[in-house]
């Protein structure tokens, strides 16, 4: 990943607000000067291909995902999630509308799948006998983790570690690396922590291919 431009035009800029080295929250001056001590304006640097700004840099974003150390080493699905509650979308039992507050956004029901229960929920299930477990996996949403707030073989992770990821003002290139991932309880926050609003990407796969090789329709 380039933190410089590549284009003749402004080859050379910074192109994410981030932290050069220890107290060196700007750079130099001239090419190497991202023109801000802190947080920006989100289109004070170039948009990425698919048109997203500050995906690297200027503030960290919350994620969905719990946090767990080995995520990716235990969980092999594609777009793997690790979240503690699930909802579906209430829909009409006459004729499956789906249902709408009064903002015109879609209802909310608790999910009546095994799978998608809270670890509390399930106990609960079991106990009253409504509720089977052969679907239930706990172990890869991380029930089965090592969880406390003391020290030795134990750990700080749990149930309320969220990651955060994107790098910021505060933080040096390696963190604007898409791969890596932090962690902070969700009820606490932080002064480069922010929140981002996105949604699975609509469309084709590739922004641009004029210009690129291609296969020929029905090859």
């Amino acid at each position: 990943m380039g933190i410089t431009s590549a284009k003749k035009k402004t080859r050379g800029l910074i192109l994410a607000n981030f932290k050069r080295s220890k107290g060196d929250y700007m750079g130099v001056g001239g090419s190497l000067n991202d023109k801000a001590a802190f947080t920006q304006n989100v289109k004070s640097y170039m948009p990425n291909d698919f048109g997203l700004y500050n995906m690297a840099g200027n503030v960290n974003e919350w994620v969905a995902d719990v946090y767990r150390a080995a995520t990716f080493e235990q969980a092999d699905a594609l777009n793997p999630f690790r979240g503690n509650q699930f909802q579906n979308k209430d829909r009409d039992p006459v004729n499956s509308q789906l249902k709408q507050n009064k903002y015109g956004k879609p209802e909310m029901v608790k999910a009546n799948s095994g799978v998608k229960q809270t670890w509390e929920e399930l106990q609960a299930g079991k106990a009253a006998g409504t509720n089977g477990s052969a679907a239930y996996n706990a172990d890869q949403r991380g029930y089965r983790d090592e969880q406390s707030a003391l020290y030795g073989i134990t750990t700080l992770v749990n149930d309320k570690s969220r990651v955060y990821k994107g790098g910021s003002w505060n933080d040096q290139a390696q963190w604007l690396n898409p791969a890596a991932r932090r962690h902070l309880q969700e009820d606490e926050s932080t002064a480069d922590i922010g929140f981002r609003c996105a949604m699975t990407m609509l469309g084709p796969s590739e922004i641009k291919s004029s210009g690129k090789p291609q296969f020929k329709s029905g090859r």
